[in-house]
C-alpha cells in the first residue's frame, strides 16, 4: 500500500491511498469463490454459475463491498502519516473499484489547530476576595431552622397559611368529575403553591376544619398551562380534612446544634460561616478561571475549527438530554445552535491549556495516572486496578492523560498570573432597563457540565 499525505492548508490535509493490483485480485478472486458456493440463480446448480453470470448479476455490488472493505482496512493506518492530531470525520472523496486495476482513494482531514501563544504569563487577573457578611450566615442558619422544623397537631382551629393538610378532594367541572380526581388523597403545605400552581386553589382551602367538608369554586385562567384540562374552566372542589398540623420552627440554641450533630450554637455558626465560605470559594475560583482563560484567548485572538465547536455542542446536549428520548432531531440541532458559545469557550479552553502544557513540559507521570484512578476507586469503592483496566479496555486512558495535563497547566497558570482586584460594582441608575448580563450567563452555566 502505497500513503501520499498533501498539505492543503494550515488546517487540512489529505492522503492518497494506492492498494496495487494484486491485492485488488486476491479480494474479487475470494468474492466469486464465495458468491459461487452460496449464490442462486434461478436456472444454475448451486456451485456451478458461471463467473460471467455472477459479474453480470452481482458486479456493481461486489465492487462497493471490496472498496468500502479496504477503506476500512487500509484508512487507519494511512491516518497514523499524518503527524498533527485529527479532528472530525475523514471527507472521502469518489472512488471506484476495478479488477485488474489498482484502487485509488483520497481522503481530506481537518487537523488540530497549533496555537502560538505569546503572551500567557503574567497577566493581570481579576478575583474576588472572600467575605461572608453576618446576614448570610444568619440566613443560613434560617434555613437548617426551617429544615428543623417539624409539625404538630391542631384541632382547635381551621386551616391557616404555612400549615400542612391531610385529606381527600374532590374535582368537578360543570358537576362531572375531573378524571383521577374523586375523593383523591391530599397532602400540601398551604402556602407554597405547589396544588394547581399559580390556580388560587391553596387559598381557598384556607379556613378549612378537620372532619368537616369545605366546598369552593376557582375560576382557571385560559391561559393555565400546568394543567390543560382545567383551563378557562370553573372547578368545583369539595375538601374533607383529616389533619392539620402547624410547623413548629426550633430557635437557634444549643438544642438545635445537637439536633445537628454539634455541641454548641457556636459550632452551629461555625460550621454554616465554614459552608458558606467554601461554596463561595468554589464560586470565586470558577469566576478566576473563566476570566483568565477569556483574558488569555483575547491577548493571543484564539479561533478555533466551527466542526470542534459543533462536535462540542453536539455532546453537551447529549449529556444533559440523554434520557429525553422525546426529544426530535430538529430539537436537538436547536438546543445544539444554543449551546454554541459554550462550546466554543470550552474548547478555547482546552486548546490553550494542551498548548501550555506543551510549552512548559508539564509531563503527567504513571503515578500521577495510577492517584488518579486511585481517586476514582475511591469515590466508587472499587479497585483501582480494575477500574484502569476497564478504560484501557475503551482506549480511554489517553484522554485522561490529556484532561490530568490540563489540569496541571491550569494551576501552573494560577501560579503565573498576576492577581488584582476587581473593578467596584456601578449602581444600576433608577431608570436602567438593561437586561443583567450575569444573569443571562448563570443561566446558562445551569445547563453546563474524563472519558471524552
Amino acid at each position: 500500500m502505497k500513503v501520499d499525505v498533501e498539505t492543503l492548508s494550515e488546517n487540512m490535509k489529505k492522503v492518497r491511498v494506492e492498494i496495487p493490483v494484486d491485492r485488488i485480485q486476491q479480494e474479487f478472486e475470494k468474492v466469486y469463490r464465495e458468491l459461487a458456493q452460496n449464490a442462486v440463480i434461478p436456472g444454475f446448480r448451486k456451485g456451478k454459475i458461471p463467473r460471467s453470470m455472477l459479474k453480470l448479476r452481482f458486479g456493481g455490488d461486489i465492487e462497493k463491498q471490496i472498496g468500502y472493505e479496504l477503506i476500512e482496512e487500509t484508512l487507519p493506518d494511512a491516518m497514523k502519516k499524518i503527524e498533527e492530531n485529527i479532528i472530525g470525520m475523514p471527507d472521502l472523496s469518489e472512488w471506484s473499484v476495478e479488477e485488474n486495476r489498482p484502487f485509488v482513494y483520497e481522503a481530506k482531514f481537518q487537523i488540530m489547530p497549533q496555537l502560538e501563544l505569546k503572551e500567557y504569563k503574567n497577566i493581570e487577573v481579576p478575583k474576588q476576595k472572600i467575605d461572608i457578611p453576618e446576614e448570610q450566615v444568619q440566613a443560613g442558619l434560617e434555613r437548617i431552622r426551617d429544615n428543623q422544623a417539624t409539625f404538630e397537631v391542631v384541632d382547635d382551629r381551621a386551616a391557616e397559611n404555612g400549615d400542612r393538610i391531610f385529606g381527600r378532594i374532590t374535582l368537578k367541572i360543570d358537576d362531572e368529575p375531573l378524571p383521577g380526581w374523586t375523593n383523591r388523597s391530599l397532602d400540601i403545605d398551604l402556602g407554597k403553591d405547589t396544588f394547581f400552581p399559580g390556580s388560587g386553589m391553596e387559598d381557598q382551602m384556607i379556613g378549612a376544619k378537620t372532619g368537616q367538608e369545605h366546598s369552593f369554586t376557582v375560576d382557571i385562567p385560559e391561559e393555565y398551562e400546568w394543567y390543560k384540562d382545567v383551563a378557562g374552566k370553573t372547578v368545583t372542589a369539595v375538601l374533607k380534612l383529616d389533619d392539620i398540623k402547624t410547623k413548629v420552627i426550633p430557635e437557634i440554641n444549643d438544642d438545635l446544634a445537637i439536633d445537628m450533630g454539634l455541641e454548641t450554637v457556636d459550632d452551629l455558626k461555625k460550621m454554616v460561616r465554614d459552608e458558606l465560605e467554601q461554596k463561595t470559594s468554589e464560586s470565586v475560583e470558577q469566576d478566576f478561571e473563566q476570566a483568565m482563560m477569556t483574558k488569555i484567548c483575547e491577548l493571543n485572538s484564539v479561533t478555533v475549527p466551527d466542526i470542534m465547536v459543533e462536535n462540542e455542542a453536539e455532546r453537551i446536549v447529549d449529556h444533559y438530554f440523554q434520557h429525553q428520548q422525546s426529544l426530535t432531531d430538529d430539537q436537538k440541532k436547536q438546543f445544539a445552535k444554543s449551546m454554541t458559545p459554550m462550546a466554543e469557550m470550552t474548547v478555547k479552553r482546552r486548546l490553550v491549556l494542551d498548548r501550555i502544557a506543551a510549552l512548559e513540559n508539564l509531563e503527567v507521570t504513571e503515578e500521577d495516572v495510577n492517584n488518579a484512578f486511585r481517586e476514582m476507586a475511591e469515590s466508587a469503592d472499587k479497585d483501582w486496578e480494575a477500574i484502569r483496566a476497564e478504560w484501557e479496555q475503551e482506549d480511554a486512558v489517553e484522554n485522561l492523560k490529556r484532561e490530568l495535563a490540563r489540569n496541571k497547566a491550569l494551576e501552573w497558570l494560577k501560579e503565573n498570573v498576576v492577581i488584582i482586584d476587581p473593578p467596584p460594582e456601578k449602581a444600576p441608575a433608577d431608570n436602567d432597563t438593561t437586561p443583567d448580563a450575569n444573569a443571562a450567563e448563570a443561566s446558562a452555566e445551569d445547563i453546563e457540565s474524563e472519558k471524552e
